[in-house]
């Protein structure tokens, strides 16, 4: 097994224990935008039984792990609250307007959107996403505009949006010392956004 596969599978059980730990127990239907192969989707599946996940992908793989169907990566092919959650797992920094995605997302979601992405804040923390997203990615097709956005860039955007922020987990880390140093270190965080007065907006 590779650096980059050992990677991955690191990366998709440590996602899949923190969208299971905020992702209310009343989700049932799920679709998985920027679904990738849908590992991710497989992997929360057998942590939480009894979720049914559909994908769209700019880019459709050739195995698919769960149903999907590939779409323009700006409008999501479905009427409003068509799914109880929407995921967007380490895609938003793939899109020019990671706003516009996530406004689609609260359109077509009943109860939730789960964001999973990094926070850049510093020069070092882009110049290190931007070679991860590259070693991850590059010869797939996704596109990488490397939109890595900052902690006060996300706030900002989370409180524009008609969902608010109801649970947040930090700091989430894939590798043991040293490479935790290098590969984690603050980067990756989950978010769920609600229809709900209870939020961290303090705007």
């Amino acid at each position: 097994m590779t650096f980059i596969e050992r990677a991955n599978q690191r990366r998709i059980e440590g996602i899949a224990q923190a969208v299971c730990r905020l992702m209310p127990s009343k989700v049932k239907r799920v679709l998985d935008v920027g679904c990738g192969d849908g590992s991710l989707a497989r992997k929360i599946s057998q942590h939480r039984p009894g979720l049914e996940f559909e994908g769209v992908e700019v880019v459709l793989p050739v195995e698919q792990r769960v149903p999907m169907q590939r779409y323009d990566g700006n409008e999501l092919p479905f009427k409003d609250g068509s799914f109880d959650a929407i995921l967007c797992a380490d895609m938003l920094h793939h899109t020019k307007s990671p706003a516009a995605i996530l406004r689609e997302a609260c359109r077509v979601a009943r109860e939730c959107v789960v964001v999973k992405d990094h926070i850049c804040d510093t020069i070092s923390d882009r110049i290190i996403l931007t070679c991860m997203d590259w070693l991850g990615n590059t010869g797939t097709g996704v596109p990488l505009p490397f939109e890595f956005l900052s902690s006060q860039q996300w706030s900002d955007l989370f409180c524009s949006l008609p969902f608010k922020e109801a649970g947040r987990i930090e700091g989430l880390q894939y590798w043991g010392w040293p490479m935790r140093s290098i590969v984690d270190r603050r980067f990756h965080f989950v978010t769920v956004l609600q229809a709900t007065d209870e939020n961290f907006c303090t705007q």
